[in-house]
């Protein structure tokens, strides 16, 4: 894991339906914006945005933020049959300087979806 971006990825097959789950973890010292694309020659069924998880869904593409040291779990469906790599990170780009955590961009792209549906993150510290 060392200096790098690691993919782990499962395959389910279920009635037709092939739903992969990814965790990607960021080796490296400082916090990358990865951007993660899926390996299928069919439609690829994300999150519902209703439901708050779309929201690093784009395009066809996952593009979120990982903190050194840290992993991010990302799933989606698909029509087509499982494959060895279902997912390949085209890009990771060190987040540093302008580019620093406090571009609205990146705050949007580091957000993990953490509240259940319909129910707003809590705004006060007590309660």
């Amino acid at each position: 894991m060392a200096d790098s971006i690691d993919l782990e990825t499962n395959t389910t097959p279920r009635h037709g339906v092939t739903f992969v789950s990814v965790t990607v973890t960021n080796g490296r010292a400082t916090p990358q914006r990865v951007r993660l694309e899926p390996r299928f020659d069919a439609p690829v069924w994300t999150p519902s945005a209703r439901r708050g998880a779309a929201v690093e869904w784009t395009n066809g593409a996952w593009r979120g933020v990982v903190d050194p040291g840290r992993t991010r779990g990302l799933g989606f469906a698909t029509p087509a049959d499982p494959r060895p790599k279902p997912v390949e990170v085209t890009a990771s780009t060190r987040i540093s300087g302008a580019d620093g955590l406090s571009s609205p961009d990146t705050i949007l792209d580091s957000l993990e979806s953490g509240s259940p549906a319909g129910v707003p993150p809590s705004t006060s510290i007590d309660g």
